[in-house]
Protein backbone atom coordinates (compact mmCIF):
# COMPACT_ATOMS: atom_id res chain seq x y z
CA UNK A 1 0.00 0.00 0.00
CA UNK A 2 1.55 3.23 -0.82
CA UNK A 3 2.42 5.74 2.10
CA UNK A 4 -0.12 7.49 4.03
CA UNK A 5 -3.06 5.50 2.11
CA UNK A 6 -4.93 4.29 5.07
CA UNK A 7 -4.88 7.83 6.41
CA UNK A 8 -6.99 9.25 3.42
CA UNK A 9 -10.62 10.76 4.30
CA UNK A 10 -13.52 9.57 2.28
CA UNK A 11 -17.00 9.01 2.87
CA UNK A 12 -17.52 4.90 2.67
CA UNK A 13 -20.28 2.99 2.14
CA UNK A 14 -20.26 0.58 4.88
CA UNK A 15 -21.70 -3.05 5.08
CA UNK A 16 -22.55 -5.06 7.22
CA UNK A 17 -23.69 -8.91 7.48
CA UNK A 18 -24.34 -10.45 10.67
CA UNK A 19 -22.38 -13.96 10.38
CA UNK A 20 -24.36 -16.88 10.18
CA UNK A 21 -27.71 -15.09 11.41
CA UNK A 22 -30.62 -17.84 11.71
CA UNK A 23 -27.86 -20.23 12.94
CA UNK A 24 -26.50 -17.77 15.83
CA UNK A 25 -29.83 -16.72 16.61
CA UNK A 26 -30.75 -20.20 17.60
CA UNK A 27 -27.30 -20.71 19.59
CA UNK A 28 -28.05 -17.40 21.11
CA UNK A 29 -31.21 -18.19 22.47
CA UNK A 30 -30.59 -22.21 23.36
CA UNK A 31 -27.32 -22.39 25.19
CA UNK A 32 -27.06 -26.32 24.11
CA UNK A 33 -26.16 -25.74 20.40
CA UNK A 34 -23.52 -23.29 21.62
CA UNK A 35 -20.36 -23.86 19.79
CA UNK A 36 -21.37 -26.98 17.85
CA UNK A 37 -22.55 -27.52 14.33
CA UNK A 38 -26.26 -26.20 13.82
CA UNK A 39 -27.78 -26.09 10.77
CA UNK A 40 -31.53 -24.06 10.31
CA UNK A 41 -33.89 -25.45 7.49
CA UNK A 42 -36.58 -28.53 6.67
CA UNK A 43 -35.01 -29.68 3.00
CA UNK A 44 -31.99 -27.63 2.46
CA UNK A 45 -29.62 -25.58 4.68
CA UNK A 46 -31.00 -22.33 4.73
CA UNK A 47 -28.16 -20.87 7.59
CA UNK A 48 -25.54 -22.44 9.21
CA UNK A 49 -23.13 -22.49 11.85
CA UNK A 50 -19.35 -21.44 11.54
CA UNK A 51 -18.77 -24.83 13.12
CA UNK A 52 -20.85 -26.84 10.50
CA UNK A 53 -18.96 -24.41 7.82
CA UNK A 54 -15.61 -26.08 9.20
CA UNK A 55 -17.17 -29.11 8.56
CA UNK A 56 -17.86 -28.34 4.67
CA UNK A 57 -21.54 -27.36 5.12
CA UNK A 58 -22.74 -23.93 2.89
CA UNK A 59 -26.01 -22.88 2.57
CA UNK A 60 -28.43 -24.03 -0.08
CA UNK A 61 -26.67 -27.92 0.50
CA UNK A 62 -29.22 -30.51 0.65
CA UNK A 63 -29.84 -31.27 4.75
CA UNK A 64 -29.59 -35.02 3.87
CA UNK A 65 -25.77 -34.47 2.10
CA UNK A 66 -25.23 -31.78 5.04
CA UNK A 67 -25.87 -35.43 7.81
CA UNK A 68 -23.12 -37.31 5.87
CA UNK A 69 -20.55 -34.94 5.99
CA UNK A 70 -21.61 -33.50 9.71
CA UNK A 71 -22.57 -36.60 11.71
CA UNK A 72 -22.51 -34.42 14.54
CA UNK A 73 -25.23 -32.10 13.46
CA UNK A 74 -28.10 -29.99 15.15
CA UNK A 75 -30.87 -29.26 12.26
CA UNK A 76 -33.52 -26.90 13.77
CA UNK A 77 -36.44 -25.31 11.68
CA UNK A 78 -36.20 -21.81 12.58
CA UNK A 79 -38.44 -19.26 13.66
CA UNK A 80 -38.76 -16.15 11.12
CA UNK A 81 -40.32 -13.94 14.10
CA UNK A 82 -37.21 -14.08 15.88
CA UNK A 83 -35.21 -12.96 12.95
CA UNK A 84 -37.39 -10.37 12.09
CA UNK A 85 -36.64 -8.77 15.63
CA UNK A 86 -33.43 -9.02 15.59
CA UNK A 87 -32.76 -7.63 12.20
CA UNK A 88 -35.17 -4.59 13.29
CA UNK A 89 -32.69 -4.13 16.44
CA UNK A 90 -29.88 -4.03 14.04
CA UNK A 91 -31.24 -2.25 11.52
CA UNK A 92 -32.25 0.25 14.50
CA UNK A 93 -28.92 0.42 15.82
CA UNK A 94 -27.35 1.57 12.57
CA UNK A 95 -29.80 4.59 12.02
CA UNK A 96 -28.10 5.63 15.32
CA UNK A 97 -24.91 6.27 13.57
CA UNK A 98 -26.00 6.82 10.02
CA UNK A 99 -28.94 8.75 8.96
CA UNK A 100 -28.74 6.99 5.33
CA UNK A 101 -29.00 3.18 5.90
CA UNK A 102 -30.11 0.66 3.54
CA UNK A 103 -31.55 -2.52 4.60
CA UNK A 104 -31.19 -5.04 1.77
CA UNK A 105 -32.32 -7.87 3.65
CA UNK A 106 -32.68 -8.80 7.92
CA UNK A 107 -28.71 -9.98 8.01
CA UNK A 108 -27.52 -7.50 4.91
CA UNK A 109 -27.51 -3.51 5.38
CA UNK A 110 -25.30 -0.82 3.81
CA UNK A 111 -25.32 2.82 5.94
CA UNK A 112 -23.03 5.75 4.48
CA UNK A 113 -20.60 7.32 6.80
CA UNK A 114 -20.08 11.19 7.03
CA UNK A 115 -16.54 12.47 5.33
CA UNK A 116 -14.23 10.21 8.14
CA UNK A 117 -10.64 9.71 8.31
CA UNK A 118 -8.67 6.51 10.28
CA UNK A 119 -9.46 7.04 13.87
CA UNK A 120 -13.37 7.71 13.02
CA UNK A 121 -14.02 4.61 11.10
CA UNK A 122 -12.15 2.89 13.17
CA UNK A 123 -14.10 4.35 16.22
CA UNK A 124 -17.70 4.13 13.96
CA UNK A 125 -16.77 0.26 13.14
CA UNK A 126 -15.88 -1.11 16.57
CA UNK A 127 -18.25 0.88 18.43
CA UNK A 128 -20.99 0.04 15.99
CA UNK A 129 -20.00 -4.34 16.34
CA UNK A 130 -19.94 -3.84 20.19
CA UNK A 131 -23.54 -2.55 20.35
CA UNK A 132 -25.29 -4.76 17.98
CA UNK A 133 -23.05 -7.47 20.17
CA UNK A 134 -24.10 -6.43 23.51
CA UNK A 135 -27.83 -5.48 22.74
CA UNK A 136 -28.67 -7.94 19.99
CA UNK A 137 -26.47 -11.08 20.99
CA UNK A 138 -25.07 -11.23 17.16
CA UNK A 139 -21.54 -10.70 15.41
CA UNK A 140 -21.52 -8.59 12.32
CA UNK A 141 -19.06 -8.89 9.59
CA UNK A 142 -18.15 -5.50 7.95
CA UNK A 143 -16.51 -4.14 4.49
CA UNK A 144 -16.01 -0.62 3.25
CA UNK A 145 -15.58 0.95 0.01
CA UNK A 146 -16.56 3.88 -2.04
CA UNK A 147 -19.78 1.95 -3.33
CA UNK A 148 -21.84 -0.74 -2.43
CA UNK A 149 -20.27 -3.86 -4.35
CA UNK A 150 -16.80 -3.08 -3.54
CA UNK A 151 -18.02 -3.16 0.21
CA UNK A 152 -19.87 -6.09 -0.10
CA UNK A 153 -16.56 -7.96 -1.82
CA UNK A 154 -14.91 -5.92 1.15
CA UNK A 155 -17.42 -7.64 3.72
CA UNK A 156 -17.21 -11.36 1.87
CA UNK A 157 -13.66 -10.72 2.40
CA UNK A 158 -13.41 -9.87 5.82
CA UNK A 159 -15.70 -13.74 6.33
CA UNK A 160 -12.72 -15.59 4.43
CA UNK A 161 -10.55 -13.43 7.47
CA UNK A 162 -12.20 -14.63 9.91
CA UNK A 163 -12.38 -18.47 8.63
CA UNK A 164 -8.82 -18.44 7.29
CA UNK A 165 -7.49 -17.22 11.40
CA UNK A 166 -9.78 -20.23 12.80
CA UNK A 167 -8.59 -22.49 10.27
CA UNK A 168 -4.98 -20.82 10.46
CA UNK A 169 -4.47 -21.48 6.98
CA UNK A 170 -3.20 -18.36 5.12
CA UNK A 171 -5.47 -15.87 3.80
CA UNK A 172 -5.46 -13.55 0.77
CA UNK A 173 -4.58 -9.41 1.54
CA UNK A 174 -4.60 -7.13 -1.71
CA UNK A 175 -2.87 -3.68 -2.27
CA UNK A 176 -5.11 -0.73 -1.37
CA UNK A 177 -6.80 -2.23 1.62
CA UNK A 178 -6.87 -1.84 5.48
CA UNK A 179 -7.95 -4.10 8.25
CA UNK A 180 -9.81 -2.31 10.59
CA UNK A 181 -10.72 -3.13 14.42
CA UNK A 182 -9.16 -6.76 13.95
CA UNK A 183 -10.14 -8.68 17.40
CA UNK A 184 -9.97 -12.26 18.51
CA UNK A 185 -13.87 -11.73 19.24
CA UNK A 186 -15.01 -10.52 15.60
CA UNK A 187 -14.46 -10.79 11.82
CA UNK A 188 -11.57 -7.90 10.88
CA UNK A 189 -13.33 -4.47 9.18
CA UNK A 190 -12.26 -5.15 5.73
CA UNK A 191 -11.71 -1.14 3.78
CA UNK A 192 -11.05 -0.42 0.37
CA UNK A 193 -9.68 3.06 0.22
CA UNK A 194 -10.63 4.73 -3.66
CA UNK A 195 -8.53 4.45 -6.29
CA UNK A 196 -7.96 0.95 -5.40
CA UNK A 197 -11.55 -0.55 -6.44
CA UNK A 198 -10.09 -2.08 -9.48
CA UNK A 199 -7.02 -3.38 -8.43
CA UNK A 200 -8.43 -4.80 -5.34
CA UNK A 201 -11.61 -6.69 -7.24
CA UNK A 202 -9.77 -8.12 -9.90
CA UNK A 203 -8.82 -11.17 -8.51
CA UNK A 204 -11.87 -12.60 -7.26
CA UNK A 205 -13.94 -15.02 -8.76
CA UNK A 206 -16.56 -14.24 -11.05
CA UNK A 207 -19.95 -15.36 -8.60
CA UNK A 208 -18.39 -12.28 -6.32
CA UNK A 209 -20.09 -10.10 -8.65
CA UNK A 210 -23.85 -8.69 -8.43
CA UNK A 211 -26.32 -10.79 -10.04
CA UNK A 212 -24.13 -13.38 -11.47
CA UNK A 213 -24.93 -16.37 -9.39
CA UNK A 214 -24.74 -20.06 -10.20
CA UNK A 215 -26.76 -19.64 -13.49
CA UNK A 216 -24.51 -16.67 -14.30
CA UNK A 217 -21.14 -18.74 -13.35
CA UNK A 218 -21.93 -21.18 -16.12
CA UNK A 219 -22.18 -18.91 -18.06
CA UNK A 220 -18.65 -17.12 -18.10
CA UNK A 221 -17.20 -21.09 -17.58
CA UNK A 222 -18.28 -21.71 -20.91
CA UNK A 223 -16.50 -18.46 -22.32
CA UNK A 224 -13.45 -19.61 -20.20
CA UNK A 225 -13.65 -16.47 -17.83
CA UNK A 226 -13.19 -17.12 -13.89
CA UNK A 227 -11.85 -14.01 -12.70
CA UNK A 228 -13.64 -10.52 -12.74
CA UNK A 229 -10.28 -9.00 -14.34
CA UNK A 230 -11.47 -11.20 -17.24
CA UNK A 231 -15.01 -9.81 -17.31
CA UNK A 232 -13.92 -6.45 -16.59
CA UNK A 233 -11.98 -7.65 -20.24
CA UNK A 234 -15.13 -8.56 -22.03
CA UNK A 235 -16.77 -6.58 -24.49
CA UNK A 236 -19.64 -4.74 -23.65
CA UNK A 237 -22.05 -6.41 -26.29
CA UNK A 238 -21.34 -9.70 -25.00
CA UNK A 239 -21.94 -8.86 -21.39
CA UNK A 240 -25.73 -7.49 -22.76
CA UNK A 241 -25.99 -10.57 -25.36
CA UNK A 242 -25.64 -12.64 -22.00
CA UNK A 243 -27.10 -10.61 -19.30
CA UNK A 244 -29.25 -8.13 -20.70
CA UNK A 245 -30.12 -5.11 -18.73
CA UNK A 246 -27.92 -6.27 -16.02
CA UNK A 247 -24.58 -6.53 -17.94
CA UNK A 248 -23.80 -3.06 -18.07
CA UNK A 249 -23.68 -3.64 -14.24
CA UNK A 250 -20.80 -6.31 -14.53
CA UNK A 251 -18.55 -3.97 -16.05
Amino acid sequence: MPPGLHQLEFSPIVHLDVDAFFASIEQRDDPKLKGIPVAVGTGVVASCSYEAKRDGIKTGMRLSQARQLCKSLRVVPGDHRRYEIAGRQILGICKEHSSIVEMASLDDLYMQLAQTGPTERQQITSALREQIFQEVGLKVSMGMGSNKMIANVATHHAKELRISSQRKTASRWIPGTAILAETKHFSPVVAVFPGNEQNYIAPWPVEILPTVGAVGKEKFTRLNVNRVAEVAALPLEVLCAMFQKRGPLLR
